[in-house]
C-alpha cells in the first residue's frame, strides 16, 4: 500500500513539475502565436499525415506477417492489423511508449486470437527490432551528423560502419551460434537460472519454450530474404515517420529540414522508453519540442508537437480501443485454431 502511494505521489509531483515547465516556456512566448498557428494550420495536410500514420500501420502488419511465415506461422493480415492496434492501445496505457505493450500485447492477442505460441511471437518481434535497429542508428547518426554540418566522408564513413558491424554480427551469430549448439547451450542455461531462482515448476517447459524462441529467431535471420525484407520494411516505415512530421510542418506553413526530421523521428523513441508515464506522455512531448525549438520558434514547435500527438497518441489510442473491442468480441464468438507449423 506504502509502494502505491509513493508512485502515485511522484507521478503527482511529475506532473506538477512538468506543468510548471510548460507554463514557464510559454510565459517567455506568445501564447496567442502558438494557439493562431493551430488555428491558421492547413489542415488538408494534417489529414494526409494522419492517412501516412495509418498506412505505415499496414506496412507493420505487412512486415510481421513476413517475419511470422519466416517461423512457419500464418496469420490473416487484416487480423495482424488488428492486433497491431490493439497492442498500440496497451502501449498508450502503460509507462513506456514502444516498450510497454510491445511485445506482451502483441504476443497475447495474437496467441488469443490465432493460436501462435508465445514463443514463436516473441521471436518474430524481437527479430523485427533486431534487424531494425540498424535501420533506426543509421537515421539518428544521419541525423546529428547532418546538424552538426559533418563532411560527406565521415557521414558514409558512420553509416557504412553501422551496416558493417551489423553484418559482421549476424554472421557471427549464425556460425557460432548454431542451432544444436545454441539450443543446449540455453537450455542449460536456463536449468541454471531456475536453480538459482529456486523455482518450483516445470524446468522442461520453461526450457523448451526458451528452445522454441530462438530457433525462430534463428529462422528468421537465416532466411536471407525475409531478413532483408524486414529491413526494408523497417526502412520504409521510419521514412513514413520522416513524411508524417514534414506534412505536420508543411501544415503549419513550414519547410522542415531533413536533419530535423531525422532526429525527431528518433529521439522521442528513445525518450519513450523510460517508464515514467503511460505513452511516454510529458517525457516524449519535450523532446519533441526540444528537437523542434532548434530549428523554429516555440510556438510552431508546440504547436508541430500538439498535431503529431494527437495524430500518434490521441488517435491511436481510440482507434486501438476500438480494434481492441472488436477483437474482444471475435473472442468470445468463436474457437481459435493453432495456425503454425515446425
Amino acid at each position: 500500500m506504502i509502494f502505491h502511494v509513493k508512485k502515485v505521489l511522484f507521478l503527482v509531483l511529475f506532473l506538477v513539475c512538468l506543468g510548471a515547465v510548460v507554463l514557464a516556456l510559454l510565459s517567455h512566448e506568445d501564447l496567442y502565436g502558438m494557439l493562431r498557428a493551430l488555428r491558421d494550420a492547413d489542415y488538408r495536410f494534417v489529414l494526409l499525415a494522419l492517412f501516412t500514420y495509418v498506412f505505415s500501420t499496414v506496412l507493420w502488419s505487412i512486415r510481421w506477417q513476413i517475419s511470422l511465415l519466416a517461423v512457419g506461422c500464418t496469420a490473416r493480415l487484416r487480423d495482424l492489423y488488428l492486433v497491431i492496434y490493439g497492442s498500440i492501445f496497451i502501449n498508450n496505457i502503460t509507462p513506456m511508449m514502444r516498450a510497454g505493450g510491445d511485445p506482451f500485447g502483441r504476443m497475447y492477442l495474437l496467441r488469443k486470437i490465432r493460436g501462435v505460441p508465445y514463443s514463436s511471437s516473441l521471436a518474430t518481434i524481437m527479430g523485427e527490432h533486431a534487424l531494425g535497429t540498424p535501420v533506426f542508428f543509421s537515421f539518428l547518426a544521419l541525423g546529428l551528423l547532418m546538424y552538426f554540418k559533418a563532411p560527406l566522408l565521415l557521414m558514409t564513413s558512420v553509416l557504412v560502419g553501422i551496416w558493417v558491424i551489423t553484418v559482421i554480427m549476424m554472421l557471427f551469430f549464425l556460425r557460432f551460434f548454431g542451432r544444436k549448439k545454441a539450443i543446449k547451450w540455453i537450455g542449460r542455461a536456463a536449468t541454471r537460472v531456475l536453480k538459482l531462482l529456486r523455482r518450483s515448476g516445470s524446468k522442461t517447459e520453461v526450457v523448451k519454450g526458451i528452445e522454441s524462441f530462438y530457433k525462430g529467431a534463428y529462422k528468421i535471420i537465416r532466411r536471407w530474404k525475409s531478413a532483408l525484407l524486414i529491413i526494408a520494411l523497417s526502412a520504409v516505415l521510419w521514412i513514413f515517420d520522416l513524411i508524417r512530421l514534414f506534412l505536420i510542418f508543411k501544415a503549419l506553413g513550414c519547410s522542415a529540414p531533413l536533419s530535423m526530421l531525422l532526429l525527431a523521428s528518433t529521439f522521442p523513441t528513445i525518450a519513450g522508453l523510460i517508464p515514467l508515464l503511460p505513452g511516454g506522455l510529458g517525457l516524449v512531448d519535450a523532446t519533441f519540442i526540444s528537437i523542434f525549438r532548434l530549428f523554429f520558434p516555440l510556438n510552431i514547435a508546440i504547436a508541430a508537437t500538439v498535431i503529431e500527438r494527437a495524430i500518434s497518441f490521441v488517435f491511436s489510442t481510440f482507434a486501438g480501443a476500438g480494434a481492441l473491442s472488436y477483437l474482444g468480441i471475435r473472442l468470445w464468438s468463436k474457437k481459435i485454431k493453432e495456425t503454425c507449423h515446425s
